[in-house]
């Protein structure tokens, strides 16, 4: 399916009875996507997995190195040229112990799982780390051993990864519309002296799915046959693998590399009746990588994949191909496609696994078709044009959602009408009640979206077929949507949704900018826009997302009564308020989504303020929110305390709001040396590890939080040898949150300015400064140690 723009220009900024002047935004919605299939997750039956409908899958996908082998986020833009295709299942090679840099993150993760099934392609993760580890191994005790049987660490490595703390939520948010491939191409079916290794195969894993089931994982999980093509090992024993999975839910994949196999150059005929075999064994089967025949030497000739995929296809066994782009072996012969979004137009290899007579993704028979993975969402029209609730099925009886009100872009002209984004769906599968709004317009720039969302508010809580908990009830605002959240949930609260009979509006969200609040044009020709007002934060919480690089309506300005997210944050940090929620990512434009957690940051804003600062209660398969958020999109500002050490209790030579190890008399207060004021901190070497640390300052953050630490320094007779730094420590409550690099000192005969920009490692709520100083010899005075943030 071929996933299209919409674009609206304009946003309005003031009251709704002001007439404004002309401006531009432009926001990105998606279209509608399907209804999905009530129920639970994946199943596998006979010789099948079958969808949510119970219908029987025939696989037909490709492989794809995601985040193009790690390195350039290009995700989106690789997923919307699948989409054009009808793959209707991707596997997505992953890492549990990914190069270092790379963007194998778990946070990424969930973005990639997300970004394939709301395009209606189920996504299969593999782990890539043992891939083809199997060397000439000897018996496990008698050296030597490559390690490429050993169950140690395939447990290590791949059990431990699928039953990880951060990751399991993960698994269990996505598990029906997910298949885990748990090892690419691991183990051999014997040892190096020909002893079969079945029962340590098997062994490895059978524990490691008992372990993932006793953890509450029920996706179906995939098994690779030895070194990925030994297929006869499958068919005599795969069996046994499907018996010791207590959900009876496990599947397998042979990778079609036989040429690689002495004697190489299997015919047509041999791999015919290998086919035919894998469908006689009634085991759930799929060939999980299919390649070009295009290289001539082992173990990158595979077999002529015309034939094989049309024998596949008739036999009704699935297949994917290797690989849409990024082969790091084999090179551009079996890659699909040059860049992995240009779709090849000509007769090659990519072109023809997507065309091909017979078997081609886009031309086999019957028609490969969109995979039923996660819930129904039923939809109730309540005003035509003006008014669309949706909500998932099956919600127990009685149990009643949060409402998220979407409210949509819109060009400064003409009506809008209410409509389905993929945002609004998502939110819908998360478990919440949705409700888009349309509005009309009165005159030019001015509507009546006030109006029609209290309108659709009335008709939604009301309604006693939709399961709509209208004590809870956010507004989600796009561009002109977003500026106007204020003046919405303003109507809405004068008008009885303030937690009276009506309901209770809680809470608004604004995306692509700040909000519009009262207050006074000043320049009809720049905008300037003088304020004289902010969300009642102590009747509702706030939430804001904007781009750092917003020239249409930047975050540090207020541009026709538009204010910036970081200007409003900025004035709610100033008064005091507590529930406000921002976060500026250093991404495009107004209106683009280059922020890779864009909406894994908005789902937990929306559940950090409906259930953790509202109190909502939560709900059946509800799940916590998968990032940490705060209000951090304000100006720097300076987050030590004393870091110019001038503060002293009494006559302590410890600065106040510092805490020292291993300082002699000789350390501390300094008032022979100083940068500012009238002192500064000297440490003096002895050999002994002496540290000042500032005691922990409260500051809270998402992983990539932008910081820059610096200080001055002056140092006589420093050696080279062993430690001066100063280096950040990030806290999440009490556990550690990970550290910052650290900044090394430089000899300074003089004061001597030290500084860098880095982010922050993961999520935090709290940061302190470390200075470190082990040499042996020598003096360093510090001053001005600073952290902005």
């Amino acid at each position: 399916m071929k996933q299209q723009s919409y674009f609206f220009d304009g946003r309005r900024f003031t009251r709704l009875a002001l007439i404004l002047s002309f401006i531009f935004s432009t926001i990105f919605m998606s279209p509608m996507q399907p209804a999905r299939a009530a129920g639970s997750p994946l199943k596998v039956v006979g010789r099948f997995l079958q969808d949510a409908n119970g219908h029987d899958i025939m696989m037909r996908g490709v492989n794809i190195p995601v985040y193009k082998s790690g390195y350039d986020d290009d995700l989106d833009a690789v997923a919307a040229a699948v989409a054009t295709t009808k793959t209707n299942v991707v596997r997505l090679e992953w890492w549990a112990n990914p190069p270092v840099g790379s963007l194998y993150t778990v946070e990424n993760l969930d973005r990639a799982i997300q970004k394939y099934a709301d395009l209606g392609i189920l996504p299969i993760i593999e782990l890539h780390d043992l891939t083809y580890i199997y060397g000439q191994d000897a018996k496990p005790g008698n050296p030597p051993n490559s390690n490429g049987n050993d169950q140690t660490i395939f447990a290590n490595t791949i059990t431990s990864f699928w039953t990880r703390a951060d990751v399991l939520p993960i698994l269990i948010k996505h598990q029906d519309h997910l298949v885990i491939n748990l090892a690419n191409e691991w183990g051999s079916s014997t040892y190096s002296d020909a002893t079969p290794t079945t029962t340590n195969f098997i062994q490895n894993y059978t524990a490691a799915i008992t372990a993932m089931r006793n953890v509450g994982i029920n996706a179906p999980i995939m098994v690779d046959a030895p070194k990925g093509f030994e297929y006869q090992f499958i068919l005599a024993n795969g069996q046994a693998i499907l018996d010791a999975d207590p959900q009876h839910n496990t599947m397998f994949s042979i990778h079609a590399y036989w040429a690689a196999r002495a004697p190489l150059g299997y015919t047509d005929a041999q791999v015919n009746q290998i086919l035919t075999d894998i469908k006689n064994s009634g085991l759930p089967i799929i060939l999980g990588e299919v390649s070009s025949n295009a290289w001539a030497n082992s173990p990158c000739d595979p077999v002529n994949y015309d034939n094989l995929l049309t024998t596949a296809n008739t036999n009704q066994i699935g297949y994917l191909i290797w690989a849409w782009y990024e082969d790091g072996t084999c090179g551009a012969d079996m890659n699909m496609t040059a860049d992995g979004v240009t779709i090849p137009a000509l007769a090659s290899f990519g072109y023809n696994v997507l065309n091909g007579a017979n078997y081609g993704i886009n031309t086999a028979s019957p028609t490969t078709t969109p995979i039923a993975t996660t819930l129904t969402i039923n939809s109730k029209i309540l005003t035509a044009g003006r008014a669309i609730a949706n909500w998932p099925a099956n919600i127990p009886a009685g149990e009643k959602r949060p409402v998220l009100v979407f409210l949509p872009g819109w060009g400064g002209t003409g009506a809008v009408d209410a409509s389905i984004d993929a945002q609004n769906t998502l939110l819908a599968n998360q478990g919440y009640v949705t409700l888009a709004i349309g509005f009309d317009e009165i005159s030019t720039w001015i509507s009546n979206i006030d109006v029609k969302t209290k309108d659709g508010l009335d008709l939604l809580c009301g309604d006693a077929t939709i399961p709509a908990n209208c004590d809870a009830i956010t507004l989600v605002g796009e561009s002109y949507g977003a500026a106007q959240n204020y003046w919405v949930i303003e109507y809405l609260r004068d008008s009885g949704y303030n937690g009276g009979a009506a309901g209770n509006a809680i809470a608004f969200l604004s995306e692509d900018s700040g909000y519009g609040a009262p207050g006074t044009l000043t320049d009809y020709n720049t905008g300037a826009y003088t304020r004289s007002g902010l969300a009642n934060t102590s009747a509702y919480s706030v939430a804001m997302i904007e781009n750092l690089g917003d020239t249409t309506f930047p975050v540090d300005a207020c541009t026709w009564g538009n204010c910036g997210a970081r200007t409003l944050s900025d004035a709610h940090l100033a008064r005091g308020d507590q529930n406000v929620f921002s976060i500026c990512p250093a991404s495009g434009e107004h209106g683009t989504r280059g922020f890779a957690n864009w909406d894994a940051w908005v789902v937990s804003a929306l559940k950090t303020m409906i259930h953790i600062k509202n109190g909502i209660p939560t709900f059946t398969n509800y799940t916590a929110p998968t990032l940490t958020v705060g209000n951090i999109c304000t100006s720097p500002q300076e987050r030590v305390k004393n870091g110019s050490f001038e503060t002293y209790k009494t006559t302590s030579k410890i600065p106040s709001f510092w805490t020292p190890a291993k300082f002699t008399t000789s350390d501390g207060k300094s008032t022979l040396y100083r940068k500012f004021g009238k002192a500064s901190v000297k440490i003096t070497g002895t050999g002994a590890v002496k540290t000042l640390t500032q005691k922990p300052v409260a500051v809270s953050g998402v992983t990539g939080a932008p910081f820059t630490l610096s200080y001055y320094i002056k140092t006589s007779s420093m050696p080279t040898a062993k430690l001066c730094q100063v280096q950040v420590l990030f806290y999440n409550g009490s556990s550690s949150a990970g550290k910052s690099l650290p900044l090394k000192c430089p000899k300074a005969a003089t004061w001597k300015l030290v500084k860098i920009n880095f982010t922050a490692p993961a999520a935090y709520t709290s940061a302190a400064i470390k200075i470190t100083y082990t040499k042996t010899s020598g003096t360093v005075w510090f001053d001005g140690v600073s952290l902005m943030r």
